[in-house]
């Protein structure tokens, strides 16, 4: 009976020993993932102002990184109408929704000079994801 309950500690020692190495693997690669999304993110923004600038183009991107891109894009967005709102606080005399209206008719402005060819036609853009899931 003896050694029965010594084998019961045994395995139970060896659980929490398989418990807290897996706790410590899945925080390590938590944080690897956190950091390698940084880099991603820094990648795409850089792509970013790389195609505003006529630099480089979106073409070859996949369906999830131009979804990413997009969500960089929405994050930018929210942070110029905070700074937007943030500026219209200190200035009395000039409306938020002036600064807004502005800012709106900027971004529209920017992209129809990305999307438009020299005719003033919209370029056409399809966007595939030929990966294939099992």
């Amino acid at each position: 009976m003896r050694f029965g309950k010594i084998l019961k500690m045994e395995r139970s020692n060896k659980m929490v020993n398989q418990e807290a190495f897996l706790r410590k693997k899945i925080k390590e690669m938590n944080e690897q993932l956190i950091k390698l999304r940084k880099e991603n993110r820094e990648e795409l923004t850089q792509l970013l102002y790389s195609n505003l600038s006529g630099k480089a183009n979106l073409h070859n991107l996949s369906a999830k990184d131009l979804n990413d891109l997009i969500d960089i894009i929405d994050k930018s967005l929210e942070g110029v109408k905070k700074r937007i709102k943030t500026i219209a606080a200190k200035n009395d005399d000039t409306s938020l929704a002036t600064q807004m209206a502005i800012a709106t008719k900027a971004e529209g402005s920017t992209m129809n000079e990305n999307f438009n060819n020299e005719d003033g036609k919209a370029n056409a853009v399809i966007i595939t994801d030929n990966s294939t899931t099992n």
